[in-house]
């Protein structure tokens, strides 16, 4: 059977179909792509600050330490208790109580010639106790003195609340130095392992042409050998950069709450130009700046001082004979009728109305109030000492760091000079190979040397960045 020719319109109708899908398919790529999602330093910092659950918990902290404060508010105010209790008695104790009138004036001696004749019957005394028992006891106790226990207390919580406050904030920002540190150096290693590999591409070219070579009997066995160990070491040491990115990767991850985090998601440059603001630093006012009211961490040590003042204030208040005073004010009813409820409950005369003094004191407990007022004091000199110690710790750590960026900033003017040095000696065995004078092998070890220079460089820029940002976390005001 013959076939039908395909007519023009036809065919054309399809081919319009054709480009139709096809634009249709790269429309949807291209939506795909565009809908991946992209982090840069602002936007990662934003999701650290929502998900971290270190700075979470330390939130926490500060919501708990809040209540604290509450709580030791309300020690000034009275404390009420209402205690309700009803009873049902299947056998009372006692049963109704009653009395036969002729057995009770049979007992009687009436005189001589007198009758009485009494009718027979009983007389209730006492109905018996119902089966019902109510009991209701309304009780405030208003704390009256305590000398200041009450009021160091309060003291003491709030001072603890402002410690958890400001630590929200030393995390919120030991976390952001940390995402600047760890954004710098992912930067900075992903340009070496870049580095590294075409340098292991260099090597496994290098040693293709050693064993030629050796074939051809131009070199020894030994330059073969030194050229695969060469391409070995390099091996070696692209998987453990890899290894310590993937590491550092990981901590992004964990910083951000961004578990599909990848570095190819994240658009990032160093801020390059503020690190060599390391050479214009003054050690005398960034000292200043470190050591000064701003800082946070010593704010804290401050505050932790006055909690262990205040601590020794409520111990010495504890001590023997010091007794605390409060008052009492009771409402009570019990009775077998249900108040408001049931007839004739108010005359049963059940209900109490009371208020007491009560003191309250130890006279003797072997000596443990003698040393928790010791050990308060003790716990004072040591907030103290701690508080000195911090502030040495801030200014070795201060010059430690200052003095690795000055080294880092030396070590990259020296990569700077040893990396131009080898880009230029990569140029002039390139013009050599093009006038026949120079060998390949001789370019591919410049070209090495050259990778490597600049991996150095990017090292100690990564190491420039770390200490410039600690130095920015322990001077910059908060």
């Amino acid at each position: 059977m013959a076939m039908k020719k395909i007519s023009p319109i036809v065919f054309s109708l399809f081919l319009v179909l054709q480009l139709f899908g096809q634009n249709k398919i790269n429309a949807n790529e291209t939506e795909l792509a565009a809908q991946k999602k992209s982090y840069n330093q602002k936007q990662l910092l934003d999701n650290l600050l929502v998900f971290n659950s270190e700075l979470n918990n330390a939130r926490e902290e500060y919501t708990r330490s809040l209540l604290d404060v509450k709580d030791a508010i309300g020690g000034f105010t009275p404390s009420i208790d209402l205690t309700v209790s009803g009873t049902y008695m299947f056998k009372t104790p006692l049963d109704r109580i009653s009395l036969n009138t002729s057995d009770l004036f049979s007992k009687v001696q009436w005189p001589a010639g007198f009758d009485m004749t009494v009718p027979n019957q009983n007389i209730v005394l006492y109905d018996g106790m119902e089966p019902t028992l109510y009991s209701f006891q309304l009780t405030a106790t208003q704390p009256v003195f305590t000398w200041g226990k009450l009021t160091n207390a309060y003291k003491l919580y709030k001072e603890i609340s402002n410690v958890r406050e400001l630590q929200v904030n030393t995390t919120e920002n030991q976390l952001t130095t940390e995402l600047k540190i760890r954004l710098t150096s992912l930067y900075y290693l992903n340009k070496i392992i870049e580095n590294f590999k075409e340098q292991s591409e260099l090597a496994s070219k290098l040693v293709e042409m050693s064993e030629k070579a050796e074939k051809n009997g131009t070199i020894l066995h030994l330059d073969v050998l030194e050229a695969k160990i060469q391409a070995q070491q390099l091996t070696i040491a692209l998987h453990t950069l890899e290894d310590q990115f993937d590491s550092l990767l990981m901590g992004l991850k964990k910083l951000t709450g961004i578990d599909s985090l990848e570095w190819d998601d994240i658009m990032f440059f160093p801020p390059e130009t503020d690190f060599y603001a390391a050479k214009e630093w003054d050690i005398a006012k960034l000292e200043e700046t470190a050591l000064g009211g701003s800082n946070q961490n010593l704010a804290i040590l401050d505050h932790l001082v006055q909690v262990a003042e205040y601590t020794k204030n409520i111990s010495n208040a504890s001590v023997y004979w010091k007794p605390d005073f409060a008052l009492q004010f009771s409402l009570g009813y019990s009775g077998s009728r249900l108040p408001l409820v049931e007839t004739d409950w108010y005359r049963k005369d059940d209900y109490s109305a009371n208020i007491t003094l009560a003191l309250k004191t130890t006279i003797w407990d072997g000596g443990k109030k003698i040393n928790d007022i010791k050990r308060s004091k003790s716990s004072e000199e040591t907030a103290r000492w701690n508080r000195i110690e911090a502030e040495q710790t801030i200014i070795s750590t201060l010059h430690e760091q200052m003095n690795a960026a000055e080294l880092a900033l030396a070590k990259i003017e020296y990569q700077e000079l040893k990396y131009e040095a080898a880009k230029t000696k990569v140029d002039q065995q390139t013009k050599l190979n093009k006038t026949g004078y120079g060998s390949e092998s001789a370019l591919i070890q410049a070209e090495i040397e050259a990778l490597t220079a600049s991996s150095e460089l990017m090292q100690q820029k990564m190491a420039l960045a770390e200490s410039f940002f600690t130095v920015q976390y322990l001077t910059e005001s908060k």
